[in-house]
């Protein structure tokens, strides 16, 4: 596979890949017929050619390629258009130089007019390409193996032939640089990209009108994951090389992963915004900004905050109703009851939502909802209630659940000071909690609104006779467990 790596140069070089005395075929001569026939492939990139420049940030920084041992490509002709595929022999002393042989010594490629493509895909002969979402490599200025997708192109006949192959990139590469202004011992592990249009997918290579071009994307994805291991130093700027399709992208979002302890990460968003469109050209490289970074502490909650800290409308998951002494993690309530599959009932001006309780009669505990859920996950029964929680929106990983009894206590205790952000409206509400009350015996906990006491109250009833007792059902107010990041 193709390595793509930064090093040092003390001259600018052309942004160009390999030309025409940069590779040379060894060949069977012509027979009669005027058809060549290759089984073996010498290809060679050497340093003065094989660049890529990053001549906006530092004229003498520059992308090299590299053959890597294992790497294949796969080639075919005007006449056999089925793709054979053939394997790198590196030369140890120089990794810019290879012999690529045919993998099955039974097969061949017959023709005058020849075509090869790396696509970064091992024991694969075919003339597509897969620009993976998830790319990787220490540091801002190593791309994984396979990554850059190639292809060359050559006619067959002398003297042309023997000046053969020139290995052009298909895509091009995003420079996307940080600087860290106010602090020391910053790692930048990860990037998350978000572009106006595809990031990664599978597309076809095709050669015509004298140039190579990737067509049909399928497959795609608008998102991309560049991880990386960057420790970064005060006021030094650092740049992360992403290889990505060619085009005009209306805008980027990035959320970098920043943090100066590996188990807790950092995010910080930052945003391109659509009025900075920008265009990617196959075979270069393209600065799209350049990012000043700020670290920022995690974000300590109180009880009453909204979650996320700084969310506002529908970006809002929920009213943080319980935390720990150092603000870091809590508990939160949704804002609203769940509806999904749930029988709506309108009540004087109001209206709530009620499910009709499964078959599930495992005993569970008093005050761990997300187990309990899981129990009645793992038991494949109260299917509707599992549902609505499923199909709630959730941002920065948080899991919905069917709070404990004495989790649902804590919050119903607590929603009256923020009802107007998460207002309870149902007449009764679901626990999770079922416990042993007499010998064989099981009781589910519920909690039913209480006009006098103007609160929610604890109440039992038999887990065999639930469909008496609480014809109807009963609402479901999911809750969650978040960390502060």
């Amino acid at each position: 596979m193709k390595k793509l790596w930064m090093l040092l140069a003390g001259v600018a070089l052309v942004m160009s890949v390999a030309c025409s005395d940069d590779a040379a075929e060894e060949i069977v001569p012509v027979p009669e017929d005027g058809l060549t026939t290759l089984t073996e492939i010498k290809a060679t990139l050497p340093n003065t050619r094989t660049v890529l420049e990053d001549q906006e940030y530092a004229p003498g920084i520059t992308v090299k390629t590299y053959w890597s041992e294992g790497d294949c490509i796969s080639v075919w002709s005007d006449t056999q258009l089925t793709p054979v595929l053939f394997r790198a022999d590196i030369d140890e002393s120089d990794p810019t130089r290879a012999t690529f042989r045919v993998v099955n010594e039974s097969e061949s490629v017959q023709g005058k007019e020849f075509f090869a493509l790396y696509n970064g895909v091992n024991d694969v002969a075919s003339k597509t390409i897969s620009l993976s979402s998830s790319q990787g490599g220490n540091g801002s200025s190593f791309i994984d193996n396979g990554v850059a997708p190639m292809a060359a192109h050559t006619i067959g006949t002398a003297p042309e032939f023997a000046e053969a192959f020139e290995f052009e990139n298909l895509c091009g590469i995003m420079a996307l640089s940080f600087t860290v202004p106010d602090a020391d011992g910053i790692t930048l592990s990860k990037l998350a990209l978000v572009g106006g249009n595809p990031l990664a997918g599978n597309a076809t290579a095709t050669y015509t009108g004298g140039k190579w071009t990737l067509t049909r994307w399928n497959g795609e994805s608008n998102s991309l994951t560049r991880n990386c291991v960057i420790k970064m130093a005060k006021n030094q700027t650092y740049t992360v090389y992403v290889v990505v399709p060619a085009g005009t992208y209306e805008y980027l979002s990035v959320d970098a992963y920043i943090t100066s302890d590996p188990t807790k990460p950092i995010l910080k968003r930052l945003r391109q915004g659509s009025d900075k469109a920008f265009t990617i050209n196959a075979g270069t490289i393209t600065r799209v900004a350049n990012f000043q970074m700020k670290t920022v502490a995690p974000h300590a909650y109180e009880v009453g905050n909204v979650y996320p800290y700084d969310a506002t409308g529908d970006a809002v998951q929920g009213i943080v109703f319980e935390v720990a002494d150092d603000g870091m993690s809590g508990k939160i309530v949704a804002l609203k009851d769940c509806e999904t599959g749930g029988t709506k009932v309108d009540y004087e001006g109001f209206y709530f939502y009620n499910y009709k309780w499964g078959t599930f009669e495992s005993l569970t505990t008093i005050n761990n909802g997300l187990s309990n859920t899981n129990a009645m996950i793992a038991a494949g029964t109260n299917a509707a209630i599992i549902d609505a929680l499923n199909t709630m929106p959730t941002t920065n990983g948080i899991r919905w659940y069917l709070p404990s009894e004495s989790e649902f206590q804590t919050m119903s205790g607590l929603v009256g000071s923020f009802d107007a952000a998460a207002p309870l409206s149902g007449d009764n509400y679901w626990t999770s909690t079922l416990l042993k009350v007499r010998l064989n015996i099981i009781a589910l906990t519920y909690y039913s609104y209480d006009p006098d006491a103007l609160a929610y109250v604890k109440k039992t009833v038999s887990a065999t006779s639930i469909t008496s007792k609480l014809p109807d059902g009963a609402s479901v107010r999911a809750i969650a467990q978040f960390e502060s990041k």
